[in-house]
């Protein structure tokens, strides 16, 4: 009929539905399907919007029938009346209606007063009431507290708005009758409160003072298998006082004295947590039978987890620095010099032992090893490599080696020693028809070693190690003086995985990785004299050195960290009779205030 100029459109009835009483936090919906229209062949459309506060959301604004959430009231609030509005359209005219909805709250439940239980005091002790034990019985709703005196002496209660108030008691004489001490506590959550009440009684003075327990002299901090002195100082004088009425956990006692108000006790600590030392109640009387108060805590950190992953970190920085210092030259199997050789140097306290095979045979072989001894600490580090290779060309080769070291570290009361591997592919050449020599080697490997951190247990560690190397270094010459620059970098990568020690405690796993780089230039002189060939030979190099490491080995900072100088010199005497003489003389650290390195190598 919307079309026919002869019709007349009769506007819609619209009905918002019945005025509704809804509880707190309930789902509301609400309806106009009531609302009419003469025109039967037209489509209502509904639009829903709410007058007033507090706003709600309405879900199918425009639908006939929309739904909410009732706000969440508390309990005892008062209720509150939400408006809506619908408007019905027929397309040409429309018509509104209002409808609302009360929400109302859940009565409330007066508040549950606990005053305490009835206690008794000594004349002149300190006294806390406790009205901790009083319910609000409805969600979200906070208490309020007053205490009253209502009887007995009068005292002055601190906190009285409080929970928990406290107050002196009043002081009897020795012999005078109890005092009874009436309390009142009132309990308000709002909307109404309630009232419960206490006795304290205040005996006269007599010896029922409990004697209490301090526990001094405690470190800061132990670790496995070591003992520590504490002192238990009681407040008066005890009986009954025995080494079994000290509690301690992850320790035991080793030793017990004293008598009266002090007594010594010798612990050691088991390793195996936080060594956890406490007097508990009741272990010793004074001579009225007074039982005495518990002690404080005392709690003593643990450092056996600290140390030995310290240990582990230090050792596996120190043997990366040794493994990159004993890598095999693989540059010497193109040059016209590489030879066998035996070497050993000793200085005050250290020393080393070198052997290889002639470099440019096919099969070739470097055994290595080097030891220092510094007061009571004791380290040794031996190094085997194995390599065959073929020739891809004539000037480039490639091959696969294994790699065998073992490294131990000895303090007397610490030691660490591993055995590890490494294997992997190599590739070693030079430019044609050009004094321009490569080597790079990859590695990968394990190791296992044996840990000994207090010198008491021993535990079996494996980590997994790479390393990456790469030279480069050619030969020029400048009249008699032969120039060797070079370009190194080696790359080394240890982790150690998560494990329990012997004593139960789980040990993180933890990670070292240093990257090593260095640029040098050497050069030799060779000087012709009647009983043989003298070349005279000295360099220089800059070394940079980074490392980047995880767990708690992130905190271990290597001496070589940074960038520094090395310095070296020597000379290499040719016999007529074809014998070979070398003299070597190094200093590694120059400009590095946290490292040095030297040494004499006679060959």
């Amino acid at each position: 009929m919307g079309n026919d100029p002869d019709c007349v459109n009769s506007a819609p009835e619209a009905d918002a539905g019945p005025n509704q009483t809804r509880s707190s936090g309930s789902s509301v919906s609400l309806s106009a399907l009531a609302s009419t229209d003469a025109n039967i062949d037209q489509t209502l459309t509904y639009s829903w919007t709410q007058i007033g506060s507090p706003t709600v959301s309405l879900t199918g604004a425009n639908t006939a029938t929309p739904s909410f959430t009732a706000p969440t009231l508390g309990a005892g609030d008062p209720s509150i009346t939400l408006i809506f509005r619908v408007t019905v359209s027929d397309g040409i005219t429309s018509d509104t209606a209002l409808t609302s909805v009360t929400i109302t709250s859940t009565p409330n439940t007066p508040p549950t007063a606990h005053a305490g239980i009835d206690q008794s005091y000594a004349s002149g002790s300190s006294v806390s009431l406790d009205g901790s034990g009083s319910s609000a019985n409805d969600a979200g709703q906070s208490l309020s507290f007053a205490w009253v005196q209502t009887a007995g002496p009068a005292v002055t209660l601190s906190g009285a708005d409080t929970a928990t108030p406290d107050f002196t008691a009043p002081t009897l004489a020795i012999g005078a009758p109890d005092a009874t001490l009436t309390f009142r506590l009132t309990v308000d959550d709002g909307f109404g409160g309630n009232s419960d009440s206490v006795t304290i009684t205040v005996t006269a003075p007599l010896d029922t003072t409990r004697p209490t327990v301090a526990i001094l002299g405690a470190p800061g901090s132990i670790r496995a298998g070591s003992a520590f002195q504490l002192t238990l100082s009681f407040s008066e004088p005890v009986l009954g006082m025995v080494s079994t009425g000290v509690s301690v956990q992850n320790g035991q006692v080793t030793a017990f004295s004293g008598s009266g108000d002090s007594y010594a006790v010798t612990i050691r600590a088991a390793g195996s947590g936080v060594v956890r030392v406490s007097v508990p109640a009741g272990v010793a009387a004074d001579p009225s039978g007074n039982e005495n108060l518990p002690s404080e805590p005392v709690a003593i950190q643990d450092t056996t987890v600290q140390i030995t992953q310290d240990q582990m970190s230090h050792f596996m920085q120190s043997r990366a620095t040794q493994l990159a210092g004993h890598q095999p030259d693989l540059i010497a199997l193109y040059r016209q010099e590489g030879r066998g050789e035996l070497n050993a140097q000793v200085t005050r306290g250290s020393g080393s032992l070198r052997f290889s095979t002639r470099p440019s045979s096919p099969v070739w072989a470097s055994l290595s090893a080097s030891w220092t001894q510094d007061g009571p600490s004791d380290s040794r580090y031996a190094h085997l490599s194995l390599g065959r290779h073929v020739a891809m060309s004539p000037t480039l080769s490639f091959g696969a080696m294994l790699q065998i070291d073992h490294v131990a570290y000895d303090t007397g009361s610490a030691s660490i020693a591993g055995t590890g591997w490494l294997a992997g592919p190599y590739l070693v050449g030079r430019l044609p028809d050009h004094p321009l020599f490569f080597s790079a080697h990859a590695l990968y490997g394990e190791t296992r070693n044996r840990h000994s951190p207090f010198g008491t247990y021993s535990d079996i560690v494996e980590t997994r190690r790479r390393l990456f190397s790469a030279t480069v270094a050619g030969d020029m010459t400048l009249g008699r003086v032969t120039l060797t620059p070079s370009l190194r970098a080696t790359y080394i990568s240890d982790r150690q995985g998560r494990y329990t020690d012997s004593l139960g405690n789980p040990i993180p796993a933890q990670s070292i990785s240093s990257m090593t780089a260095s640029l040098g230039f050497d050069a030799a002189l060779p000087l012709p004299t009647q009983r043989g060939d003298v070349t005279l030979r000295g360099g220089l190099s800059l070394i940079h050195s980074r490392s980047s490491s995880t767990g708690a080995a992130a905190a271990t900072i290597p001496a070589t960290e940074g960038t520094r100088g090395a310095v070296r010199a020597g000379f290499d005497f040719l016999t007529r009779h074809g014998a070979t003489w070398s003299f070597d003389a190094n200093y590694d650290g120059v400009g590095s205030s946290g490292f040095g390195s030297y040494g004499l190598t006679l060959t």
